[in-house]
């Protein structure tokens, strides 16, 4: 159940992060228009591509994981059996889990210091809402990690019942 309802809050996330990559396209088309067209040079869409990426990395990172996308190294994961390969996922995982509670952690400590402190970028746009967006999905990465713990758990005893 816990996995299924997390499978389908990734899954939007996901569709959000697409929708921002959408926005980011369309600010650096309209300032390469504005500059190049009409000699009138913005400024904002920088600090808006800086946003952009900041959301779909994060945003997108629970989901990457969701469908096994981030990168590992093949070559030594192929080396382990199909019996000891559960017990590697946990251990990864569990690694992966440790790195992300830190991650949450220190970006949201950051992100709350920013609210109060009300940092602006060069062009005068408040900056916490991508500072917001680090702690978030890095707690949606964490739940995705537990999510793998727990799978690869039931990987454990499927394969010792074989």
């Amino acid at each position: 159940m816990f996995t299924r309802i997390l499978d389908k809050i990734c899954d939007w996330m996901a569709i959000l992060a697409g929708l921002v990559i959408i926005l980011l396209v369309f600010s650096n088309v309209f300032a390469v228009i504005m500059r190049y067209i009409f000699n009138s040079p913005l400024h904002w869409p920088l600090d808006v591509s800086e946003f952009s990426l900041v959301g779909t990395v994060f945003l997108g990172g629970a989901y990457t994981l969701q469908k096994d996308r981030h990168v590992n190294i093949t070559i030594v994961l192929d080396r382990f059996s199909q019996r000891k390969r559960p017990i590697i996922d946990c251990i990864i995982y569990s690694l992966v889990f440790i790195f992300c509670i830190f991650l949450v952690w220190k970006s949201w400590e950051l992100a709350w210091m920013n609210l109060y402190t009300r940092s602006w970028s060069i062009t005068r746009l408040p900056v916490f809402p991508s500072y917001i967006l680090v702690p978030i999905g890095s707690f949606f990465l964490t739940l995705q990690a537990v999510s793998k713990i727990i799978k690869a758990i039931k990987d454990i005893s499927y394969t010792r019942t074989l």
